[in-house]
Parts: C-alpha cells; sequence; structure tokens
C-alpha cells in the first residue's frame, strides 16, 4: 500500500472503539461513542499503520476520506494529517493501531499542540486509580 491507501488484512487482535467517550485506554486502544465520533484530526512523529477489527469507519487521510471495514488496514507515513471515526450510529467499532516507535507524538492540528502518545495512557491509568 501507499500513503493514504487502503487494504485488506487479514487477522484479528484487541484493541476497542465503542460507545462511551473519548478515552485512551492503553497502547493501540481508542475509545470513542458512535455516530461519527472520534479523535480529532492529528499527525505522527512517526509512520502509523491502523487495522479495523470489527465495524466501519471513516478514516480521512491527508484531506481524502476512505469509508474502511473489517480487516482494512490504513498506513499513515510521518507527519500526514488523518483521523479516524466511527461509522455508525449505534454500533461500535474495534480498531488497533501500530505506531513505529514507542516515543510517538501527536501533534494536532487545530492547535498545532503536541504530546507524547504514552502520556495520555499515563493520564487514563491514574484517573482509574481515583
Amino acid at each position: 500500500m501507499y500513503a493514504g491507501e487502503t487494504g485488506r488484512c487479514v487477522g484479528d487482535a484487541g484493541a476497542v472503539l465503542a460507545p462511551g467517550g473519548e478515552i485512551p485506554d492503553g497502547p493501540g486502544r481508542h475509545d470513542a461513542p458512535t455516530g461519527g465520533a472520534g479523535i480529532a484530526l492529528h499527525t505522527h512523529d512517526c509512520p502509523e499503520s491502523v487495522t479495523v477489527l470489527e465495524g466501519d469507519a471513516v478514516v480521512e487521510i491527508d484531506g481524502t476520506e476512505h469509508h474502511v471495514t473489517r480487516f482494512d488496514t490504513t498506513y499513515v507515513p510521518a507527519g500526514m494529517p488523518h483521523r479516524f471515526r466511527n461509522a455508525s450510529a449505534t454500533e461500535p467499532m474495534r480498531i488497533l493501531w501500530i505506531h513505529a516507535t514507542v516515543d510517538v507524538t501527536r501533534t494536532m492540528v487545530e492547535t498545532g499542540v503536541t504530546a507524547r502518545g504514552d502520556a495520555e495512557h499515563h493520564e487514563a491509568a491514574a484517573e482509574k486509580r481515583g
């Protein structure tokens, strides 16, 4: 596949995108409600691959939207704006994402704010502990 293209991938793993809020819960997992919700347009400092494990999504990569479904996989080069959102108003979506480094950063396109990828996971874990 080339940048911004989607393709088929056979396999299964466990990462959940389900109804309930935009709360990351560990590496490779991102929780978001149904009905088009998802993370805002952003970039990373390394390549990223995302596989849809269940449900339907709309992925925007560099300004072009693609409809993706179970076992479709995307490749996003470093620095390319992208986002995923759940295409269903009623059904959850499961995705698995893999970054090319454990030291990934995410820069939000709208604000220019950059944060370490693991920072949100530490925050979510702290909130769970109370």
